[in-house]
């Protein structure tokens, strides 16, 4: 009884001092086979166009705002058909994640954000609506081949 009155405020400042929500998800997966295998796709986590070559996959969202966002890495030459799913934009078009949501995920760059200077000159803007009405930003680094999507809710 003594260990569980020392151990729950312990608890508590430890969920506390860790700065996410207990409705924040991280996973990540070493290919896309992978996260097929766990469901992602069929959730609406990722969209299931991304290339097949995909790996390196990180993926985050908040069970409660019900955003969230995903990066990924793809073989030169394999983004054709991802490509074809996507409308370019303007970055004065893009609608960013929060600090919040990014800043604790060392998967997200942190130049990636509203405020950096040069964005368009490091990344192509992408947007892509899903079938449940859901807008998506895309930023591609074809010279990296990395890709970090986002949606808000």
């Amino acid at each position: 009884m003594k260990t569980a009155k020392f151990l729950c405020p312990c608890l508590l400042i430890l969920v506390v001092s860790c700065g996410r929500s207990l409705d924040d998800m991280d996973v990540a997966y070493a290919d896309r086979k992978e996260a097929e295998e766990d469901g992602a796709f069929t959730r609406g986590w990722i969209p299931e166009f991304i290339p097949n070559s995909s790996k390196s996959i990180h993926e985050m969202h908040n069970l409660d705002t019900n955003a969230g966002g995903f990066s990924f890495e793809f073989g030169r030459g394999d983004d054709g058909t991802m490509l074809a799913q996507l409308s370019p934009i303007k970055i004065n078009e893009v609608k960013f994640l929060p600090m919040p949501a990014t800043k604790q995920r060392s998967w997200w760059p942190g130049t990636l954000t509203q405020h950096a200077p040069n964005l368009d000159k490091q990344f192509l803007f992408y947007s892509h609506k899903d079938v449940r009405g859901i807008s998506w930003f895309w930023a591609v680094d074809n010279r990296k081949q990395n890709v970090w999507c986002w949606h808000l809710s």
